[in-house]
C-alpha cells in the first residue's frame, strides 16, 4: 500500500487527546512559534512525553510535522493543524530529505 508524503499513519484505537497541558513553571509564558521538522525513521508519535506512553500516530522518514514546546527531550508535534502528541527530539531533524527520483 502506498501514502503520499506527509501523511501520518494514525491507529485509529489508539487515538486519544495528547496532554497538553501547561506547566506553570515553565520559562515561557507563550508558546513558541512551530518549526517544520522532519522524521528521520519510523518515528512514534506518543500521546504524552515518555516512551512508555500510548502511540498516537506513526511517521514514515521524510514526513514532515510541526513542532513546538520541547522540553524533556520532547517536542509536542502537530499535524495539519492537529495537535497529535509528541515525538522524541533525537527521530526528527530540520533538513528535508532529498527528492526520491523520479522512475
Amino acid at each position: 500500500m502506498e501514502r503520499a508524503q506527509g501523511t501520518a499513519v494514525i491507529a485509529p484505537e489508539t487515538v486519544r487527546e495528547p496532554d497538553t497541558t501547561l506547566q506553570r513553571d515553565s520559562a515561557a509564558s507563550f508558546a513558541p512559534a512551530p518549526e517544520r521538522r522532519f522524521a528521520r525513521t519510523w518515528t512514534n508519535v506518543r500521546t504524552r512525553r515518555s516512551p512508555s506512553a500510548d502511540i498516537a500516530a506513526v511517521l514514515l522518514p521524510g514526513d514532515t510535522v510541526l513542532v513546538d514546546s520541547l522540553q524533556r527531550g520532547w517536542w509536542r508535534a502537530t499535524f495539519e493543524d492537529s495537535a497529535i502528541g509528541y515525538v522524541q527530539q533525537s527521530t526528527v531533524k530540520t533538513e528535508a530529505p532529498p527528492p526520491s527520483p523520479s522512475r
